[in-house]
């Protein structure tokens, strides 16, 4: 596969960009600056604005089924083995 130009690339990122709305991100956390009055430690600016909040999302609503699926799987693997039983038993005796 030949490789793309250096022109391709460029329409290539222009298409994207308009096709997803793409901004440029910019950086809102600093970089770290050395200071001299703690010999030569790094330290780090963060900006709290910067983080997205995580929603805590409810667990009995969305896998309510799960527990209904259990159940019903529960029951039919626990009617197959007593049929199996009961089969057994049937031809064994005969």
């Amino acid at each position: 596969m030949p490789k793309k130009t250096k022109r391709q690339k460029l329409l290539a990122e222009k298409h994207r960009q308009k096709l997803l709305g793409f901004q440029p991100v910019k950086h809102q956390n600093h970089l770290p600056q050395i200071d001299s009055k703690t010999n030569g430690l790094l330290k780090y600016t963060f900006n709290q604005q910067s983080v997205p909040s995580v929603k805590s999302v409810s667990d009995n609503s969305e896998y309510s089924y799960v527990k209904k699926d259990l159940k019903r799987i529960s029951l039919f693997t626990f009617l197959a083995i007593s049929l199996q039983g009961v089969i057994y038993f049937v031809l064994k005796g005969s």
